[in-house]
């Protein structure tokens, strides 16, 4: 029934069939859809590494690379990363029928490419930059530093202590010795009584042969936490040696503490604590960001909680990306050692980081120091001094409004909770491509083509 009580049918309301589909997606989409700038860059960008990946022996790709890079780019700045979601937006999102030329290529057509290009779309974030510098994005007076925590695709309940493999590997060892002590003793009562029907041992054998493989996991588990407590045991020295000093032994001596984990599912991904203060299994992802823009200049992701040992590489790669040099360089309390502002201020950089964690409030509210400064200050000292005059505040105040944002719009507007890919190499050019999606959608938002 309509409106007017009047009986309608179906065919009262069939489109001219002229009108069924328009020309082209495109005409469904308004000019200035991000859609077309994802087009323009990955017709204009250098995909080399990936098209090289295709030779005459090793076969032609079953759709063309670009196609597939596109739908990839604007699928992850819209926040999907599953290959199941990508496939499903082919049919019914417009943008992407769009890109795709129409095409649908299956989920596990696009978990293949992501996962055999990774090294290469990982590439893809510094040409981002460099596309971000010729678009005068990045002045890089500034260059704002941070880490964030981001959960690894491992279960940190799949994780072990030392202390427990040590447990473990005694208890298979015995379980093991009575199952073969068992099956000896088996083995010689057939022998005496041939007429009898032998024992069937066949549970048995498939339970040894598991736990024999639980043991050589776990061995191996241990192996690697020993190797890494003598790996940072000699890092540690070397940081001592550097600064000048004589290193003594730890308290360790170069053996693995009792609650030092290793994860079955991951085992590059390390037990560590998020920005709320939770446990997690994870990794730690770093930015460096010109606050201008909040264009990411150089990122990396390891397995190292700890983000003060990052602070040197991340501004020696925004110099190498942008071929620029900041002016100054802001970074949290995480970041701070004498050695670190020493190195950075030899290099002609001026160096603003926190000694000490304090929140944004106090730090805001502090009362800015009168007179001249005293000439006996500390390093500690002299930065807790700068931070609270009236510019220190102004220059430290833009990394709390580009980097740390940063962090939300990818971690939050862009739905990146975890790290989809195990494994470092493969953790760490998901991330970089990440910030190359990040940098895409702060050209596309500024104006900016990628040409």
């Amino acid at each position: 029934m309509n409106v007017l009580g009047m009986k309608t049918h179906f065919r009262d309301h069939q489109p001219d069939d002229r009108m069924l589909l328009p020309p082209s997606f495109a005409d469904l989409l308004p000019k200035e859809h991000e859609v077309f700038f994802v087009r323009q860059t990955v017709l204009e960008a250098d995909l080399s590494q990936i098209y090289g990946a295709y030779t005459a022996t090793k076969g032609q790709p079953p759709y063309q690379p670009s196609m597939m890079v596109g739908i990839l780019l604007y699928a992850y700045m819209r926040g999907v990363r599953s290959a199941r979601k990508i496939e499903r937006m082919l049919y019914e999102d417009i943008p992407m029928r769009y890109l795709s030329g129409n095409q649908q290529p299956d989920f596990w057509t696009i978990a293949n490419f992501r996962k055999r290009h990774l090294e290469a779309l990982a590439g893809f974030f510094a040409q981002t930059v460099a596309a971000a510098v010729r678009g005068d994005l990045v002045p890089l007076d500034d260059l704002a530093v941070d880490g964030t925590k981001l959960r690894a695709n491992a279960s940190k309940h799949r994780a072990m202590s030392y202390d427990r493999l040590e447990k473990e590997e005694k208890r298979l060892q015995e379980a093991i010795a009575k199952d073969l002590k068992a099956a000896v003793a088996e083995d010689e009562a057939e022998a005496k009584e041939q007429h009898k029907e032998p024992p069937d041992q066949g549970d048995k054998a498939e339970d040894l042969a598991m736990a024999e493989k639980r043991l050589e996991s776990v061995q191996k588990a241990k192996q690697e936490l020993e190797r890494r407590a003598v790996e940072r045991e000699e890092k540690r020295q070397a940081a001592v040696r550097a600064e000048g000093k004589t290193p003594r032994p730890s308290k360790t001596g170069g053996r693995p503490r009792a609650g030092d984990q290793y994860n079955f599912t991951d085992p590059e991904s390390r037990v560590m604590k998020d920005g709320q203060g939770t446990i997690i299994q994870g990794y730690n992802a770093q930015a460096a960001v010109d606050p201008e823009n909040q264009i990411i200049v150089a990122a990396n992701l390891t397995n190292v909680a700890p983000d003060v040992g990052h602070l040197p590489d991340m501004v020696e790669q925004a110099h190498r990306n942008t071929g620029r040099q900041s002016k100054r360089v802001l970074a949290d309390a995480g970041f701070f050692s004498e050695r670190n502002v020493k190195g950075l201020e030899d290099q002609g950089y001026e160096v603003l980081i926190p000694p000490v964690r304090i929140s944004h409030m106090q730090w805001r509210t502090a009362k800015a120091p009168r007179g001249r400064i005293p000439k006996n200050l500390t390093t500690k000292e002299r930065m807790l001094r700068k931070l609270h005059t009236k510019r220190g505040k102004e220059l430290y105040k833009q990394r709390e409004t580009s980097v740390e944002p940063v962090f939300g719009q990818i971690k939050w507007a862009r739905n990146l909770k975890q790290i989809p890919f195990r494994g470092l190499a493969a953790a760490k050019a998901s991330w970089l491509f990440e910030c190359a999606v990040h940098n895409l959608t702060k050209m596309y938002k500024a104006g900016i083509a990628w040409a």
